[in-house]
This record gives structure tokens, sequence and C-alpha cells, in this order.
């Protein structure tokens, strides 16, 4: 299969953004690995160093190659998370048409008939909507990938895997590929996905070692869950560099939104109420559910008079009085408040306000509601044993992510001793937090270097992301 490459070499970095644009052509909102991306991408276009070495592309699957993403004004993200840039809008219509959406073929295992059925009933409407896009959307330029540059790749790429065959013959002709894996928990907790197929996925990381140059990974735990997934696999040894990410509030723009609400409006029922902060879903390994039951503990606690639970995510009211009386708990009178879908101005506004945060996670790749607590000169009770011990070194402090008794301790410990909240406070105004520019640097700088003559792997040299 041809593909266009320059015959020069070069110190470029190409952003591969086609499961972005995928994603925008489905949702409105942005989640958390495309925030992620956006504000990598825009902090390098933003960086002098960076800004004319990075050039957005993605993968035209009609054409079997890339095409250039105009930089101009190229993501911006509302204070509600929804995409309100012209630019924006018509790049997510054509993200329609840059892949089509094929069948998962782990599904079909031992069915080769049925999967080529379904194969055709997605490619026969694809390429007619692609025919009709040719005339009615933004026309991109097809982009020749130069020899010895770097294709950097961010986002969710297992739900684009498809054109990873297309990598094999940019690699062979001089490009170098650079993938960033937020967290592999598909193959280390599979029972408990309920989005990703874990088949699908593991195909897709299989294929990801065959083909990286480099991986760079967010957090020393996720560098552990690759080399120990490599080494259980008898896979081909990757260098891996690690990359922590930022503590900054991640909004997905750079630009500063006004307040256009006032914060008494934006977290709306708690005005003037005191209260603690989960962010988070209320049900899964996010440990809601443990919050709950060390507050059921607590709430009749004298110096717990007046004070509510905030949950601030993905769970409505009604979803969470479910929970709630699943857990025998009944929804009146536990002062807790299930704030669904925050924007990124509410948000900000429940960890302004809050007393402090709780995030008891038995998993994550990073853990970005610890960083942004601390961002935010906020104290947070955090999980043991896992990455967020990265994120928040001795700022916060830990338990076991199973023990409630513990947390419940812990939540005591900091309603009852306010002194300590404010040693605690004090020591977090100080602290070197890390931000999304510093982030981007890293990131493009490990995507740019040659590799390291000592071996393949880069082991991370910083304990905890904020000791810089």
């Amino acid at each position: 299969m041809h593909m266009e490459i320059d015959g020069s070499d070069t110190s470029e970095i190409y952003f591969d953004l086609t499961d972005t644009l995928l994603y925008f052509a489905r949702c409105k909102r942005v989640s958390g690995i495309q925030r992620v991306v956006i504000t990598v991408l825009q902090e390098l276009l933003a960086s002098p160093s960076f800004r004319e070495r990075v050039v957005p592309v993605a993968f035209d699957w009609r054409r079997r190659s890339f095409v250039e993403i105009p930089k101009a004004k190229l993501f911006e993200i509302g204070p509600d998370g929804a995409i309100v840039s012209l630019r924006t809008q018509a790049l997510s219509h054509f993200g329609k048409f840059l892949f089509p959406r094929m069948p998962q073929r782990a599904k079909y295992e031992g069915k080769p008939v049925r999967y080529r059925l379904h194969v055709f009933r997605r490619l026969v409407p694809f390429y007619m909507r692609s025919g009709w896009a040719s005339f009615t959307s933004e026309k991109l330029r097809t982009i020749s990938l130069p020899k010895g540059a770097s294709l950097l790749l961010m986002g969710s790429g297992w739900d684009t895997q498809h054109f990873l065959p297309h990598m094999t013959a940019l690699k062979s002709i001089g490009l170098r590929l650079v993938f960033f894996i937020h967290d592999i928990m598909p193959l280390v907790l599979p029972l408990e996905q309920t989005t990703v197929n874990v088949p699908m996925y593991r195909s897709w990381f299989d294929k990801v070692l065959t083909l990286a140059d480099r991986i760079l990974v967010c957090s020393i735990h996720t560098n552990k869950d690759v080399q120990n997934y490599i080494k259980a696999q008898d896979a081909r040894e990757v260098e891996i560099v690690h990359v922590p990410l930022a503590h900054e509030f991640l909004q997905g723009s750079q630009q500063q939104y006004p307040a256009v609400k006032s914060d008494e409006t934006l977290t709306k029922p708690l005005n003037s109420k005191r209260y603690l902060l989960f962010v988070g879903p209320a049900s899964g390994r996010k440990n809601a559910q443990a919050v709950i039951t060390a507050w059921a503990k607590l709430e009749k606690h004298p110096d717990f008079a007046g004070l509510h639970l905030c949950i601030a995510g993905a769970t409505t009211a009604q979803e969470g009085s479910e929970i709630l009386k699943s857990m025998g708990l009944s929804s009146e009178g536990q002062r807790i408040v299930f704030q669904h879908a925050p924007t990124d101005q509410a948000l900000s506004a429940l960890y302004r306000h809050c007393l402090f945060t709780v995030f008891p996670s038995s998993y994550e790749g990073w853990g970005l509601p610890v960083g942004e607590s601390l961002w935010f000169g906020k104290y947070c009770i955090a999980a043991s044993g896992t990455t967020l011990e990265e994120v928040g070194a001795t700022y916060c402090d830990y338990v076991e992510p199973g023990d409630v008794n513990a947390l419940a301790s812990a939540m005591e410990k900091a309603v009852t001793d306010r002194d300590y909240l404010q040693r605690k406070e004090q020591e977090i105004a100080s602290a070197k937090l890390r931000s999304w520019a510093q982030v981007a640097k890293e990131i493009g700088e490990a995507s740019l270097s040659k590799a390291t003559p000592e071996g393949n792997t880069t082991t991370p040299k910083r304990k905890a992301a904020v000791l810089l």
C-alpha cells in the first residue's frame, strides 16, 4: 500500500487527532482524555519552541492518507463543555467521514462470514456519506509525513485501531511512532470495564507494542503496569518515558472564559453551606460508595451538623437516590447532594468553596481530581497504594481504598481538627504544582528526542509529580 512520505529528515511532531475528531462527531461534551489531548496540543501551539514544529493531522480512511488540520481556532470549548467554534463544528462534521466505525472483530471470533457482512453494512453507508462530504465538508489537504518526523498519538486509539496497519508502512519508511498511554486499566481490571471492549483493547495494545518507538506514560504505576504486561506476554521491549500530568485545573481550552454566572448560581443547592466534595460517578472504581458509607457513619457527629457531602459527576439526583436505597440508606436527611454533569465553571466553584475533597479511587491512570483539588488549595483524602500518591505527595492523606473506617477517621479529623486542616492548606499553598504548559513541553521534548542509548526503558526519577 502506498503511503505518502517525504524523503527528507525533519524534527517535526505530527499530532494525531483522528480519534478526537471522531469523538467530537458523536459527542458535544468533552471527556477526560479528549480534554488532555486538546490542552496539550493547545499548549504546544502556544509555545515558541514548538508552535512551528507541531502539525495537527488526522487519518482520512477514504484517501488512505493523513490530512492536515488547520491550526487557526482549532478547538474552543465553552464554559459548559460544549464545542462552540465554527471551525470545531466543521471539523467534527468532517470527522464523521475520516474513518468508518467498523465492527469489533473480537465480537465475531469464529464467525468470519457474519463479520464480513457487518463490515459491508458499515462501509456502504460510509462511502455514500463520504461521497456527499466531498462536496459539502471543509476541504483538508493531504499531507506527506517526512522521514524522521514523529507521529504523536495521545488519544483513545483503540476506537480507531483499524488504521494501525497503515502505521506499519509509515514506520518502515522512517516515521517515529510515539504513543501516550494514560493507563491500561482494561488489561489490569477487565471486570471493571463497562464501556471498553477488553479483547478489542488488548488487540490494539498488542499492536502498539509492536509499532511504538517510544511510549509515554503519565505515572509510575502505569509504567509498572505496562512493563508487567510486556513481561507477561513476552512482548518486545519498548522505551518508556514518564511524563506526569498536571495539577492545573483542566478546562479543555487555553482560553479563560469570563464568569457568566456567580458562584452562588453555579453551586446550587449548596449556597452558603459547608460541604465535602467528591468528583466522579457515584458507582464503580472511583469508590464513591465508600465515601457515602463513611459519611453515614459521621453524619450525626456534632461537628458534622450542617455539613453536606457533594458528589459531582455523571450521577443524576434520581440515580443517586437509587444508589442510596441499594445501600440501605434513605435519600432524605442524608445531606448528600448529587451535582449532575457540572460545567467547568460550576466545578471550579465547587472546588473553591468546599471544605476539602475526598477521592479514594482504587485505580487511576493519573487522578485529575486530586491534582485539581491541590490546584485550588484544597486538602484531599485519597487512596493509598495507587498513582494518587504520586499526584498528591505529602500534601494529601491516604487510606486503603476498601477501609471505610480509616476513611471515616480521616474525614472526621479533617472536620474536627481545624488547625490540622489549616496546616495542610498552608503546605499546599507553598507547593510547586505542575501546569499544562510544563506537561506539553515535556511531551514535545520526549516526542522529538532520540532513544536513550542505555536501554529500552527510562525509569522515572520523580517519586512525586509535585516535587519539581
